[in-house]
């Protein structure tokens, strides 16, 4: 539906409605991380493996465990120090985003948008601001993304997915991924084109412990620590996790001379820090199986004796 620009701001300042976005559908992380490796994968960071990668990443299937792998591996390499923050508790969720919701969405606070926010980071204030004010430097330049996706909008074309987080459904949510296009779509239409752009929200009740949702000194010191101790994370290594995959399936076909069974995981282990969240993979720390079922365990067991004892025979 079209709006009138002039008053879409004071419309949303206006209204009295409460906005409580509606859930719509459970999503699975493989999914979430799909949806945001699409709208990264034109950066320079992945010049390099775009050949390589690009059915896997735009055609990709979220129930192999293997692509699973390596989006995530491909990910990390740009978004790492992102998805690290996030609660471990976070469900994911697509949304149906009104209105009303609107102005319960704040942009993320970080590089050119801090210029064009200007202290407030609320969604409809900063579309606001690029109505009606002229920038120069990167702020312009956000601001001509913004507009270039409003001609995108008007032709009908897919946007594909944006990225919210939150606590819940009745607290302030921010965009994680998504600032041009959701800002795009309210200057333009004043709501979500839901045949155009999909929306999914990560809620947990710790979300306030995340620096991309709560921006204090306590969450900041995390974020730093963690950029730290990322530079010696394998999780965004792609040719360790094509190795891996080429161990396993040695590993396999040695597995009757160990005596173990070969049945591959279903996913893949990652450690977390004393906060709960994702911090590297590591294939030699023992692994708490205390959350997982008891196929789960055996499967994860038996590929731990598979994996060790191939090291051992090649001198790992």
């Amino acid at each position: 539906m079209s709006c009138s620009r002039a008053t879409l701001h004071l419309h949303l300042i206006s209204n009295g409605s409460e906005g409580y976005m509606r859930r719509i559908q459970r999503i699975t992380e493989h999914e979430v991380i799909a949806e945001f490796l699409k709208s990264e994968f034109y950066h320079q960071e992945f010049v390099s493996y775009r050949r390589s990668f690009e059915h896997l990443v735009f055609q990709g299937d979220v129930t192999d465990t293997n692509e699973n792998a390596l989006r995530h591996a491909l990910l990390y390499r740009r978004r790492g120090h992102m998805l690290q923050e996030l609660p471990v508790d976070t469900e994911w969720w697509e949304v149906q985003v009104e209105l009303s919701d609107m102005k319960s969405i704040r942009v993320i606070p970080r590089a050119q948008w801090r210029r064009v926010a200007s202290g407030s980071f609320l969604l409809c204030e900063v579309a606001e601001r690029i109505r009606t004010q002229h920038f120069t430097g990167s702020a312009r330049e956000c601001a001509k993304k913004v507009h270039a996706i409003s001609l995108s909008l008007r032709r009908r074309e897919n946007l594909g997915c944006v990225l919210l987080i939150g606590i819940d459904e009745s607290n302030a949510f921010t965009i994680l991924d998504g600032n041009h296009r959701l800002t795009s779509a309210l200057l333009e239409c004043s709501s979500v084109p839901k045949d155009q752009l999909r929306v999914v929200c990560g809620f947990s009740p710790r979300m306030y412990e995340c620096c991309w949702y709560e921006t204090n000194i306590p969450n900041l010191w995390h974020y730093a620590k963690n950029r730290i101790r990322s530079l010696f994370s394998k999780e965004a290594d792609i040719q360790c996790i094509k190795n891996h995959r080429s161990s396993t399936a040695g590993c396999e076909r040695e597995s009757l001379e160990y005596g173990v069974s070969s049945k591959p995981l279903l996913t893949i282990p990652v450690t977390r820090n004393s906060c709960g969240r994702p911090s590297q993979m590591n294939t030699n720390s023992s692994i708490s199986m205390s959350t997982l079922s008891s196929e789960a365990e055996t499967q994860a067991e038996s590929h731990l004796a598979i994996c060790r004892a191939c090291n051992r025979k090649h001198g790992n």
